[in-house]
């Protein structure tokens, strides 16, 4: 090969690519197992994680099955519908363009975006049951419950007026961390004693009557919230402060109780060098520079 900066040895290389059936039966399985989360699910003897149990796996080509394995389950193009609604019979999927309108027969709704719109509809109409009242807003649970619910529809339980003795943080932690209800406020911003609920089954002929579903849940949560709310306020908080001895704040710096007493000091010593740093200033006169401090604390 010739070049104007002289003579060089060259060579073609040529790569043939490989069959897109291949590749996704090389690098999927990959992909999955790479796939990172808080907890992951694994069975003795088998090396796979996963966020979930894997039950089974769809894996389409157009209308071929790619052949893969994961987590020691082969792919195929069956899967599952709404194990409620739609009960155990599998559902075929013809290709990936059907994908969400077979599972939406099957009483799915695969897109995250629209079980989303859903449920916030589905909330603001339950909400508009009760005069001048709005669902608090609550985006982390949101998505928790989107992800929760394979068919969205929302129905509401109310709790007993005297639940609203209780603090509001209280009464909130168990609606939204215990029970994943959501709080209802009322025009002034306080709580009412209604929540909400996002639930992934609907009356049918399978499904346990009303008098039977979960309704009386908050009731009972908000008995046990009750119980140790009362039972805390029987020790006052100065009380505490003994039992503090018992708890170590890190090994090399002793227990809480001492660093409760000791902590303070430090803050004052702390709170009048940073005062001092910060109302310092700097005087540019005729006769020189000067720095100017506030009253002595």
């Amino acid at each position: 090969m010739t070049t104007p900066k002289g003579e060089y040895v060259g060579a073609t290389v040529k790569k043939p690519g490989r069959a897109s059936a291949e590749l996704l039966a090389t690098e999927l399985p990959k992909e999955v197992s790479a796939s990172t989360g808080q907890e992951h699910y694994w069975r003795a003897g088998k090396p796979e994680r996963f966020v979930r149990p894997v039950r089974w796996v769809v894996a389409l080509l157009d209308a071929a099955v790619v052949p893969l394995e994961i987590a020691g389950i082969a792919a195929g193009d069956v899967s599952r519908g709404h194990r409620i609604l739609h009960g155990e019979a599998p559902v075929v999927i013809g290709d990936p363009k059907s994908y969400k309108e077979t599972l939406r027969k099957a009483s799915v709704v695969v897109d995250v975006a629209e079980r989303r719109q859903s449920i916030r509809k589905a909330l603001d109409k339950a909400t508009r049951t009760v005069p001048g009242a709005r669902w608090r807003e609550d985006e982390p649970l949101i998505e928790t419950v989107v992800h929760l619910t394979e068919w969205p529809p929302s129905s509401s339980a109310t709790s007993s007026p005297s639940n609203l003795a209780l603090p509001e943080e209280v009464l909130v932690t168990v609606m939204r961390d215990h029970q994943k209800y959501f709080a209802v406020e009322g025009p002034d911003g306080k709580l009412l004693p209604t929540s909400l609920r996002c639930s992934t089954s609907r009356l049918t002929k399978k499904a346990k009557p009303p008098s039977a579903r979960q309704p009386e849940s908050p009731p009972r949560r908000f008995k046990d919230a009750r119980f140790f709310w009362d039972f805390d306020q029987k020790t006052p908080l100065v009380d505490r402060v003994e039992s503090l001895k018992n708890v170590t704040f890190q090994r090399s710096l002793g227990v809480t109780q001492i660093n409760q007493f000791r902590t303070p000091g430090l803050r004052r010593d702390c709170k009048k060098y940073l005062i001092l740093r910060l109302f310092a200033t700097l005087d540019y006169s005729a006769t020189g520079i000067a720095l100017i401090y506030p009253r002595p604390i």
